[in-house]
C-alpha cells in the first residue's frame, strides 16, 4: 500500500485552500489518516510526504 499523507505544514498552504482550513489541520487529519491506513490492513505500507517528527510521534506508535 502506498499513501500520500501530505505533511502537516504542506496541507496548510494556499495551494490546498480548496479544502476547509479546519480539515487541513494535523490533529483533524491524523486520526482520519490512521483510521484509513488501519482499514487497508496492508502487509507493507509506504508513506509519502511524512516528516520525521510526524513519523516518530504519530505513525510509528499508532501502527506498531
Amino acid at each position: 500500500m502506498s499513501y500520500n499523507v501530505l505533511g502537516p505544514k504542506q496541507a496548510l498552504t494556499d495551494k490546498h485552500a480548496y479544502s476547509n482550513f479546519k480539515w487541513r489541520k494535523w490533529p483533524y487529519r491524523k486520526d482520519r489518516i490512521l483510521e484509513e491506513l488501519r482499514a487497508y490492513d496492508a502487509d507493507v505500507g509506504c508513506l509519502q510526504e511524512v516528516t520525521p517528527d510526524t513519523f516518530v510521534n504519530d505513525f510509528a506508535p499508532a501502527l506498531k
